[in-house]
């Protein structure tokens, strides 16, 4: 999920949600949160999501679907003749731009352990961002998600390579306090076999 150029949610999960919500019994808005909001979704008087089940910090608030919704793609970018990244590892004694507030699957941990020497030269707010200070070569690899990367690509950097770090499933995550949650969860994976 990405903001577009309106300030709007945009995305294949938003085109997903409008099309399983065209005939569903229930409404849903799109809003598009940084990633330390939305791992607290009550808080933010948001009571559903399409996340990794590791990434809700307080799962027994919430009921989760069983189908997987779709995959988030982490990557690692870079530019040229610089040596491929095939795995973490591969990034040691680097110097890397990242996305701030993002956990990476877990692997901000090595990132930031000193022992593998990985400098971070950059962190951004926005994939877009990422992807301008790596064209300028405010470092040598860029870590993104696939989705929000490609969509800042397409309109910044045309040649980049790329590798995948990690593929997370996705599900649908709805709070224990939505009346009959069981029910809309059941709906909305009814629907989501209609709308692949």
């Amino acid at each position: 999920m990405v903001t577009n150029n309106q300030g709007k949610a945009d995305g294949t999960l938003i085109t997903l949600m409008d099309c399983i919500s065209k005939d569903a019994s229930f409404e849903y808005q799109a809003v598009n949160l940084s990633n330390k909001r939305a791992a607290q979704l009550l808080r933010n008087n948001t009571n559903f999501a399409v996340t990794i089940k590791a990434f809700v910090r307080n799962p027994d608030d919430y009921v989760f679907g069983k189908e997987v919704v779709d995959y988030l793609t982490l990557r690692v970018y870079w530019q040229g003749e610089r040596t491929p990244v095939k795995r973490w590892d591969d990034l040691n004694n680097r110097q890397i731009i990242v996305l701030r507030g993002y956990s990476y699957g877990g692997k901000r941990s090595y990132i930031n352990d000193v022992a593998n020497g990985i400098q971070v030269t950059a962190e951004v707010e926005t994939h877009a961002r990422g992807l301008n200070l790596l064209e300028k070569g405010r470092g040598d690899y860029f870590i993104g998600y696939k989705g929000p990367t490609e969509w800042a690509r397409s309109e910044t950097v045309k040649t980049l390579n790329h590798a995948d770090l990690g593929v997370f499933p996705m599900y649908f995550v709805m709070s224990k306090t939505v009346k009959n949650a069981e029910g809309l969860l059941a709906e909305m994976e009814q629907g989501l076999a209609g709308c692949r």
